[in-house]
């Protein structure tokens, strides 16, 4: 069995003007501190037209050796533009 990190997770929906809420990736940290402030700095973010919000509350994951050491290099967050299970199975 491959080994496996447990990091934080955090589901985002995007909404835009005129389009309504649509799935918009999701990010992963290597800590809850981590994850609660990358969700500060992507709501400071915001326009008036288009928005990224949490899709609820971080949560606990377990994801390959190679994905923790993708979020490593990225500072400690790494943003994926499609749901982290698919970036899980390549």
């Amino acid at each position: 069995m491959a080994k496996t990190m447990t990091v934080w997770a955090v589901d985002w929906l995007e909404f835009e003007e005129g389009f309504g809420p649509r799935p918009d990736g999701s990010s992963l940290h290597l800590t809850l501190k981590k994850a609660i402030r990358y969700m500060g700095e992507e709501i400071r973010r915001y326009t008036g037209i288009h928005t990224s919000d949490p899709d609820g509350t971080p949560y606990k994951i377990d994801v390959p050796v190679h994905v923790y050491d993708e979020i490593i290099n990225a500072g400690g967050n790494l943003r994926v533009e499609r749901h982290f299970d698919q970036l899980l199975l390549r």
